[in-house]
């Protein structure tokens, strides 16, 4: 999940120049938060000694091309949110990435995406069955850089932060599978995908958990960054949605790969947008006035408008979630991150 995904469409989309400007912003600040974890985790997986020729180069393409980490940042500022020192939370931060890795290279495979935003993916330049060896190593690496990092904790804190990323891991593989059910079809129903993409939520809300955990924080700064964390990755995840509607080569690669966005899902509800949509991205080729003629319908849509309000509702809940923590300029980042998550939709 990328909770700062900015739209990119080809022609102006409905969205301001302000508010892009602040989005970036925040995004920058999060991966400047999160360069140290990233060398870390790319030194940790490299420095494991493999044979395979074909493995360690793709290991080492996967790797050149890991640029960008936003979920360190997070972290550190869940960590600082509560009076914690973010330097302590390091090992967390590490292991939290190689298990997203591992998720991202198995996706790849599920949805077959031999791209992303016109980069090669392991899977598409390597192949299946190297992608999920890949995703294997990567799984077992924050395994191991989990038990590290559970050293220097209590038994009960070593426990719950245990708990915390199996029940996480689980939570979104089960997310992945029930994905799969709506794949294709033209009838799925958005409030089933609805639940799927807060299901995804699971990993933000994971990350948020273990800051706080290693901060020492109390049980109602816990639950209150674990409630948060699961909102902005249910937030995080329904703005992919959106980004991906804008995009041309993401939609046709949700059309013929994957669940179509759910904008769409919900656009297709309303019978006369339906007949439109449908008519359009049924073509055999599609051009860029059609993919706009046809998002100036989706985005016309109750179902769609709905959607957007729900999300709004949700950003009061995460601000609310984090009103009992102390008014440190963590928090104000937390607060507007999370607010910047229906800018530019």
């Amino acid at each position: 999940m990328n909770p700062t995904s900015t739209p990119k469409p080809s022609r102006q989309s409905p969205r301001d120049t302000k508010s892009t400007a602040k989005g970036q912003k925040i995004r920058s600040i999060l991966i400047k938060k999160s360069d140290e974890a990233l060398t870390r985790a790319k030194q940790e997986i490299l420095s494991e000694k493999i044979q395979s020729k074909e493995a360690l180069t793709a290991l080492e393409y996967y790797v050149e091309n890991w640029k960008e980490a936003i979920h360190p940042g997070l972290m550190n500022f869940a960590a600082e949110a509560v009076g914690g020192d973010s330097g302590k939370i390091l090992d967390l931060q590490v292991c939290m990435l190689l298990f997203s890795a591992a998720v991202d290279l198995h996706d790849d495979i599920i949805d077959n995406s031999s791209e992303k935003y016109g980069v090669p993916t392991v899977f598409g330049k390597y192949g299946r069955d190297t992608a999920i060896l890949l995703g294997n190593g990567f799984m077992i690496e924050g395994f191991a850089s989990l038990q590290k990092a559970m050293e220097r904790f209590s038994p009960e804190v070593k426990k719950e932060i245990f708990k915390t990323v199996k029940s996480a891991l689980f939570e979104v593989g089960d997310a992945h599978a029930l994905e799969l059910s709506l794949k294709g079809r033209w009838d799925a129903d958005p409030e089933e995908y609805l639940r799927v993409l807060e299901k995804k939520g699971a990993i933000i809300q994971a990350e948020a958990k273990l800051a706080a955990l290693a901060s020492g924080a109390d049980r109602q700064q816990v639950a209150a960054l674990a409630r948060y964390g699961r909102v902005l990755g249910f937030l995080g995840t329904l703005r992919e949605d959106f980004v991906d509607t804008f995009e041309m080569s993401e939609m046709l690669h949700r059309i013929r790969d994957e669940c179509l966005p759910i904008p769409v899902m919900y656009a297709l509800r309303d019978e006369e947008a339906k007949v439109k949509i449908q008519a359009t991205l049924s073509k055999r080729k599609i051009d860029e006035k059609d993919l706009w003629e046809t998002i100036d319908v989706i985005f016309q849509t109750e179902g769609v408008k709905r959607l957007k309000k729900k999300m709004s509702y949700a950003i009061k809940e995460a601000t609310d979630s984090i009103s009992v923590l102390r008014e440190v300029d963590a928090k104000l980042f937390l607060d507007g991150l999370v607010k910047s998550m229906l800018e530019d939709l």
